[in-house]
Parts: structure tokens; sequence; C-alpha cells
């Protein structure tokens, strides 16, 4: 009997080391990716989007700075109108968008959040694909050859912080590692 004993004692140390190890593993993985999106999306949102060649003096344009940038060419051009001021809005959301993933990197990296904080990461992740398509899309616009704008790197950095950003609010399985569901 005392065999036995020694037997089962030995089983549960192994399965806690195991337990330990998983559960590093896991910390680990989440806070790489944690750090990864955070990294990336304050990178992408502080290099330029695209350069503005067609002036004397080139305008570089970053999705940080993009909201100032548009209500500055309001003032100076009342062509943009009703098109400039939702621009500006919805840099301004794209920013705040950044700004609210960069804090739930913080607290995925911590794995202290909770539902709340899941859901607004969801929501979040969302808006930022969404949201995204823009600075791309001037991106795209600004290399092609028959202007004189020039692209600029921000996009190969935002779009892989917004897609893992995306994979750990959307993915289940991940998020059941950074999140405390009650």
């Amino acid at each position: 009997m005392a065999d036995i004993e020694t037997d089962d004692e030995r089983i549960r140390r192994r399965l806690q080391d195991l337990e330990g190890r998983v559960h590093t593993l896991e910390s680990n993985a989440i806070r790489a990716l944690a750090f990864a999106s955070g990294a990336l999306l304050v990178v992408g949102s502080t290099l330029p989007i695209f350069t503005d060649a067609r002036a004397f003096d080139p305008a570089i344009v970053r999705l940080l700075t993009a909201p100032l940038d548009v209500v500055a060419a309001l003032g100076e051009a009342e062509v943009l109108g009703g098109f400039g001021v939702a621009a500006g809005i919805g840099f301004l959301i794209l920013l705040a968008c950044v700004a609210t993933a960069v804090g739930v990197c913080c607290l995925q990296w911590q794995r202290w959040a909770g539902p709340r904080v899941a859901r607004t990461a969801a929501v979040v992740a969302v808006l930022l694909l969404v949201g995204m398509l823009v600075p791309v899309g001037f991106t795209i616009e600004a290399a092609r050859s028959e202007l004189d704008d020039s692209a600029g790197p921000a996009m190969w950095y935002f779009v892989p912080g917004v897609i893992i950003f995306a994979a750990t609010a959307l993915n289940g399985h991940l998020r059941q590692l950074w999140c405390r569901e009650e």
C-alpha cells in the first residue's frame, strides 16, 4: 500500500509541475502577442503613411497627427468641406481605437482583464480592422506612379499590429489566455 501512495504523490507532483510549465508557456505566448501588437500599433501610428511631395514643403502624414492635418487642410482650402470634417473625425476615432488597443495590450500582458475588457477589445478590434482600410487606401494611392506622393513605411507595422490585436481579441482560445471569464 505504501508504494501506491508514493506513486500517487509522484503523479500529483508531476501533474503540478506540468501545470506550472503550461501556465508559463501560456503566459509567455500571450505576453509576446500583446507586446508585438502594442509595439507595432504604436510604431505604425508614428511613422509616415505617405508623403505629399506636390507642395514646396512636403507634407508627411502620420496616423498620430492625421486628425490635426485634416483640420489644418480645412482651414487652408474650403473645398474639402464635409468630406474633410468626416475624414478628421474618422482619423480621430481610429486614433482613439489605437490608444484603447494599446491599453488592452497592457492588460493582456498582465492577464488581468475581465469580461468588459474582452468585449471592449472585440469592438475595438472590429473598428480597427475596418478603420485600417483608410490608411491602407491612402498608402496604395500614394504608391501610384503618376502622383508625386510616396508611400510611407507605417502600413508595414500598423497592419500586422491590427491583425495580431484582432486575433487575440476575437479568437476564443487566445482570449482565454488573458481574460478572466466570469
